[in-house]
């Protein structure tokens, strides 16, 4: 653990806050749960608390619409009105985000025809039949596939987009050649539109050691209706495997994935036993199967076990998001040190046959050159072999590092150094 950072903040909440804020954090809300947050609405001593976590969080939506049906009486009228104001405007910015994803669409997309599916964000709210305005999304992701990816993205920059460099500090492609090396080896290109929402293109799903099938995604994604424009989205149960596996390896940081858990964990309560099988496949059974028990217990804290010795599962889900609570980014960023294979709070998340097979998968793709490299060197694309090299060699004494047992400051700086999606962290904990 740092020393910037108290323990205490790395403690899971178990106060009336956190546990209201948990069990608001739901599409729907049974009698049971409307007489559960009756009960911890009147234990709440400070409001804004709960308001500025709910509104950090991304659940603020929620939280207005469960206590306003079921506690408003409990709940002082100027935090009421509070959450109300932010609930609209987070509503506001969903639709926003919905309009840009059209007009991206419209523009850059449906000329190329190109094979493509959405993803997260009002996409997955619109596949489960959610209002837009409920779940709250600041940004776009689409997967195209592979061949496609240099021509979207230079379209997108011939119709004005920005096209980034690096986020910190932020940096946009400024020459030709920034934008090659983008086109060529990023696995993702962030555009920023007029309208200042960020459009990220993805070459392909998942991050480091995990496979999805492309292109069964692309041959089977199915149509969703958005803003009266229709749309291609991922199959509705990989959707929800990608899903569980990406929040999680955030740690579910933030509430309104709660709210995505919760819709998908419902729509497919009776297939349970078969999306696991198809988890499997991935080499990510346990984590499906945490997801479905996080989702029962986010609502019970009389079922919470939050000690040091929690069984694996959704017990250990549900601690990292209590402890995500305390804070912003720089939590997430202090569990990520911990992460396993690079993409897993822990080794029980993968399929026990699989830890070979997503080592070497992440080392595939940590021999990619990333933006790092290429701003410290601006090689011409004949010479980006060099940056293959460079990764290679740094992976070969990353390994000798572990083998020989020495687990230097230099060395763990470099654990994730070689991983293209390192930059773009910070924002994608926030889809």
């Amino acid at each position: 653990m740092t020393a910037s950072i108290p323990s205490e903040l790395m403690t899971p909440r178990q106060d009336a806050v956190a546990k209201l804020l948990l069990l608001t954090a739901r599409v729907e809300f049974t009698d049971a749960h409307a007489a559960r947050a009756k009960e911890l609405a009147a234990q709440v001593t400070d409001w804004d608390c709960y308001i500025d976590t709910s509104a950090k969080k991304f659940s603020i939506t929620y939280s207005y619409r469960h206590l306003k049906a079921y506690a408003s009486e409990l709940v002082p009228e100027l935090a009421m009105s509070r959450m109300r104001r932010l609930a609209k405007h987070s509503g506001i910015t969903s639709l926003k985000i919905a309009a840009a994803q059209i007009t991206f669409h419209k523009t850059c997309i449906a000329p190329l025809d190109v094979r493509y599916v959405y993803m997260k964000g009002v996409a997955l709210s619109q596949q489960f039949d959610r209002e837009i305005a409920d779940r709250f999304s600041r940004d776009v992701d689409i997967l195209v596939e592979e061949k496609s990816f240099r021509r979207v993205v230079l379209s997108a920059v011939e119709h004005g987009y920005q096209l980034m460099l690096d986020q910190e500090p932020l940096e946009f492609a400024a020459t030709r050649q920034d934008v090659a090396f983008i086109a060529r080896h990023a696995e993702v290109a962030t555009l920023i539109g007029s309208d200042g929402v960020h459009i990220e293109v993805h070459r392909r799903l998942g991050k480091l050691g995990l496979k999805f099938d492309l292109n069964d995604i692309l041959n089977n994604a199915e149509h969703v209706e958005l803003l009266g424009t229709r749309i291609k989205t991922i199959p509705k149960a990989t959707h929800f495997i990608y899903i569980c596996s990406h929040h999680s390896r955030h740690f579910w940081s933030r509430l309104h994935w709660l709210a995505d858990l919760n819709a998908m964990a419902t729509a497919f309560q009776n297939d349970r036993d078969e999306i696991i099988q198809k988890a499997e496949i991935i080499g990510i059974g346990p984590t499906i199967s945490a997801a479905f028990e996080f989702n029962e217990l986010a609502p019970h804290p009389d079922q919470w076990d939050l000690t040091e010795t929690a069984p694996a599962g959704g017990q250990q889900f549900l601690k990292a998001c209590l402890i995500n609570l305390n804070g912003g980014l720089e939590i997430e960023q202090e569990l990520r040190t911990k992460l396993a294979l690079g993409d897993f709070m822990a080794d029980w998340q993968v399929s026990n046959t699989r830890h070979s097979s997503l080592w070497r998968n992440t080392w595939g793709r940590r021999l990619r050159p990333n933006i790092q490299q290429y701003k410290k060197r601006r090689l011409p694309a004949a010479l980006h072999w060099a940056y293959y090299l460079e990764n290679a060699s740094q992976l070969w004494t990353n390994v000798l590092n572990r083998f020989l047992g020495r687990s230097s400051a230099t060395s763990k700086s470099h654990r994730f150094a070689n991983t293209p999606v390192q930059a773009a962290e910070s924002k994608d904990s926030t889809t």
